[in-house]
């Protein structure tokens, strides 16, 4: 491995994408804190729009917990990245008035970038939703510590009838729920 102007470790450039390098464990990723200025929406971004009001959940959240997933990036030079996967957590931390963010840098050309995309944004492997009674079940958890579900729902930028919608999972017998 080479080292960097700033000192940090050079992961050699990946194999081409039909040998999937991003699951490939001789060429790690690196995990680094980066002044999100240096961050630039990738322009051939599947994603074409993202509406602020879409953004609002995601941003309060950053403003309470800081970002909690890191977001993908390619080194594009001079010091400087482009997403390959997390442009609505680089708005959204822009938004919550973030000036760092974690990031996970992988090297890869324009294929692969759009194969980690499509993967991550399908969720194939990456995520798993909860079913409606384990969520509402997390959401009621953090909802019971406040005076009042208008607080509650306040704390997750969201409206009271959400908050009442959201966790009325929670409240059905197991048979119910079964249904």
């Amino acid at each position: 491995m080479k080292k960097s102007a700033k000192g940090t470790n050079i992961s050699p450039p990946l194999r081409p994408a039909s040998s999937a390098p991003w699951l490939s464990k001789t060429t790690p990723p690196r995990l680094e804190i980066v002044d999100l200025g240096l961050i630039d929406p990738d322009p051939l971004h599947v994603r074409k729009a993202i509406q602020d009001e879409a953004l609002k959940g995601l941003v309060n959240a950053v403003r309470k917990l800081g970002l909690i997933h890191p977001i993908v990036v390619r080194p594009t030079g001079s010091h400087r990245y482009q997403v390959i996967a997390g442009e609505r957590r680089r708005q959204a931390a822009l938004q919550a008035g973030e000036t760092t963010v974690p990031v996970i840098v992988r090297t890869c050309s324009d294929e692969e970038a759009l194969e980690v995309r499509v993967f991550e944004n399908i969720g194939l492997g990456v995520r798993s939703a909860l079913e409606p009674r384990e969520m509402a079940n997390a959401v009621q958890a953090i909802a019971t510590r406040f005076a009042s579900a208008e607080e509650a729902a306040q704390y997750f930028g969201r409206a009271p009838t959400w908050l009442a919608q959201a966790t009325a999972a929670a409240n059905l017998s197991e048979k119910v729920s079964a249904l």
